[in-house]
């Protein structure tokens, strides 16, 4: 992976956080009804080491912060 990359990961995580956290709910509800692992949402939200999601899982965290996931993965840069 390349640094533009983990860059767009890193913003994406962010993004994900910064809709969880306007929704006032927890990053193990959040886990739960996507149908992932605490881990995964950590990972994801983790501006340090970025992680690699798939468009599925990102659907299913898109639904349950009721954002469409265009929002999650525009370019702010």
């Amino acid at each position: 992976m390349n640094s533009s990359e983990e860059k767009r990961l890193i913003r994406m995580g962010l993004k994900v956080s910064y809709y969880r956290k306007l929704a006032n709910i927890s990053a193990a509800y959040l886990a739960e009804q996507a149908g992932v692992s605490i881990s995964t949402i950590w990972k994801l939200e983790g501006p340090t080491n970025p992680k690699a999601i798939s468009i599925r899982t990102l659907w299913r965290i898109s639904d349950v912060l009721d954002v469409h996931i265009s929002k999650l993965l525009e370019d702010d840069d």
